[in-house]
């Protein structure tokens, strides 16, 4: 979340981050109501478009969820969806501009998923 607060602050890459949730999706916006959420038809794996259902209680935790699990081993099959992969590339792209390397070379920890590097 510490580094939510500075992309937000330096970059305007997250601020379309809604318009890749499915139609119609809400986050719930609450963690007692996100407890007893099925998110199952947003968690199949061609269409997948969150993490898991505790991602789709904020939009924060949306953020977060798709940041630690790009800096988690063993999560190819999960960076697949092509949803998923828009967030992260979002994701990426705002925190290469906040922290001033947009053209840098270096493959960072949480770009190992991207299916396109950046070049």
């Amino acid at each position: 979340h510490a580094l939510e607060n500075r992309l937000l602050s330096a970059s305007d890459a997250l601020y379309d981050w809604d318009k890749m949730n499915p139609p119609g999706f809400q986050y719930d916006n609450d963690y007692i109501a996100n407890q007893n959420r099925d998110g199952s038809l947003y968690l199949q794996d061609a269409d997948r478009a969150f993490v898991d259902t505790f991602s789709m209680s904020f939009l924060k935790e949306d953020r977060a969820r798709v940041f630690e699990y790009a800096c988690l081993p063993g999560n190819e099959q999960l960076f697949r969806s092509e949803i998923l992969q828009a967030k992260l590339r979002m994701l990426c792209e705002g925190l290469r501009e906040a922290y001033g390397v947009p053209e840098a070379e270096e493959i960072f920890l949480w770009e190992q998923y991207l299916t396109e590097p950046f070049a």
